[in-house]
């Protein structure tokens, strides 16, 4: 017997061992794609319920987050990843210069957050937030932090920022950052 190609929020709860109120907000988050019906009752994708589930499973089997950072100035790659040592976090960085190598990488381990810039050669970062909205994208259940020289309400007037992309322009807000990472890293 085929499963359904979407469930009710309480079956995803159910299936995720969260209460119904989580799923609420694993939905508003963009964790989990949903559609409502005509009476207002969400209609959770299974494939995304299968995407986030797997993406535990992998995580759980990880001692570490898994970052990669795609930055094409070598410099801000290693203050990245200094500041990131420096806390002393349970995490391992993979740090790229170039969208293609990190994409190439995804498909081999997926990381649990992808820092990229957003004027990165070879991958648009604009692209890619329009890849983050559509459904089951590739993408899916990785947390995006976009970083640019820009001010945040210029990348605001360019593009709206999907639930799980985050925004930090240069000079890189270290304790923001830090609050981010330790967030992620607790979520173990």
């Amino acid at each position: 017997m085929q499963e359904p190609e979407f469930v009710t929020t309480r079956q995803a709860a159910e299936v995720i061992g969260v209460s119904y109120t989580t799923v609420q907000r694993m939905v508003e988050q963009g964790l989990l794609k949903a559609w409502k019906t005509n009476g207002g009752h969400r209609r959770i994708s299974r494939a995304s319920l299968n995407a986030y589930i797997t993406g535990k499973a992998a995580r759980k089997q990880r001692a570490q987050l898994l970052v990669y950072h795609v930055e094409k100035q070598a410099d801000k790659r290693q203050q990245l990843a200094q500041l990131l040592a420096g806390w002393q976090l349970p995490l391992q960085m993979r740090a790229f210069d170039d969208g293609i190598s990190a994409l190439v990488a995804i498909g081999q381990a997926r990381p649990d957050v992808l820092i990229i810039d957003l004027l990165m050669p070879g991958v648009s970062a604009f692209d890619l937030l329009q890849l983050l909205q559509q459904p089951n994208h590739a993408l899916e259940g990785i947390d995006i932090v976009l970083t640019s020289d820009m001010d945040n309400d210029t990348v605001q007037q360019w593009a709206s920022l999907p639930a799980n992309v985050v925004f930090y322009g240069y000079p890189l807000p270290q304790q923001q950052l830090q609050g981010y990472f330790q967030a992620k890293a607790q979520a173990l």
